[in-house]
Formats: C-alpha cells, structure tokens, sequence
C-alpha cells in the first residue's frame, strides 16, 4: 500500500495550512480508486508552542483530520488524552460533553463542512479550550501562545 503524508507544518507560523493539510487528506481520497491511504506526523501542528497547550491542539487536529478521511497518524501513545480522543471518535461516544463536540467535530469535517464554533456551551472550561481550538484550526481566530486565555 501506498500512504500519503500532506506534510502537516505548525499552526504557530503557518496558522492556515492547517485547513489546507485537511484539504490535501480529501484530495488524496478522491485521486485514486481505491484512494490513497494517508498518514501524518499529527504533533508537528503544534511545534514550536508551549507545552501546556501541544496536547489539546494536536487532539482537536487529530479529530478534523480523521473526519476529513486520515488513515494513520504518528502520535504519542502514552499520551492518554489522545488516545481517549481516539476512542471516543472510533466509538462514538457521546456520553459527555466533550464526547458529544469530538464526534461532532467528526462529523462536521466527515461532511466536509465548516463547524460552527458560536452554536457551542462554552461555559465549561475544557469545552472551552477544545472549541477555541477549533477556531484556531479553523483559522477564525489568530494564532497566539496565549490564545486560551482570551
């Protein structure tokens, strides 16, 4: 099998090529039939920011990525928080508010659509944090170190 990489770059320099990089994962399935596999190196989207915040931004990629088509991703799999990302996407569960916005999220780039990130309860922190987040990937708000405390 052949696997395609779109090369993810970093959010903090190149904040757009994030939607381009879930461009380039659909592109890739629709190239071929059968499509492509696809895979990415998912924490270079965070390089270069601080550590506090290369978690959740790489789990919100993750879950865009995987809605847009990704196969594979090279992660840290002793990051717990990524991996219950995973299974909540991969089984679906929206048991939690967090569960219920990750399969959304899912859900909206499967679609190939735009979510929207003011039809979201922000008043809990973590929802929060995921759905700002969102709107960094998405490129709605700009890119800054602090941007979680705005």
């Amino acid at each position: 099998r052949i696997f395609l990489d779109p090369l993810v770059l970093t959010v903090n320099g190149n904040q757009d090529q994030a939607q381009e990089t879930i461009n380039a994962v659909r592109f890739f399935k629709e190239m071929t039939d059968p499509p492509f596999m696809t895979t990415c190196g998912l924490s270079n989207v965070s390089n270069s920011c601080p550590e506090e915040i290369r978690p959740l931004l790489n789990r919100v990629f993750l879950v865009m990525m995987m809605g847009a088509g990704l196969d594979s991703a090279i992660i840290d799999t002793l990051d717990d928080e990524i991996m219950e990302t995973l299974r909540i996407v991969e089984s679906r569960d929206e048991s939690t508010p967090k569960g219920k916005l990750f399969v959304t999220l899912y859900d909206t780039y499967a679609a190939m659509e735009q979510f929207d990130t003011r039809s979201w309860d922000t008043s809990d922190p973590e929802i929060r944090d995921i759905v700002k987040t969102i709107g960094i990937m998405q490129n709605e708000q700009l890119y800054a170190h602090s941007y979680l405390r705005t």
